[in-house]
């Protein structure tokens, strides 16, 4: 869903779960203008993305879901 300039991604993740996310920018744009957070399914934010200096622009490393239910990441 694109809304506001924002791409949402949902998924489930059992409590104890990791999840690592990534994201680059495949225009010419910035890269330092991507933004990637992860949310809970409150809307309450988990994680910030991090500039990495690998192959993308943002990621999330090894995320523990402290918690079962629904996780959204969010590129803006």
């Amino acid at each position: 869903d694109v809304s506001g300039g924002n791409d949402w991604y949902k998924f489930t993740l059992a409590a104890g779960q990791s999840v690592s996310l990534a994201a680059t920018r495949t225009d010419d744009g910035d890269a330092s203008n991507l933004v990637l957070r992860l949310y809970n399914a409150d809307g309450v934010k988990q994680a910030n993305g991090e500039p990495n200096s690998g192959n993308v622009d943002q990621s999330i490393s090894n995320y523990i879901a402290p918690a079962a239910g629904i996780y959204y990441a969010r590129i803006s």
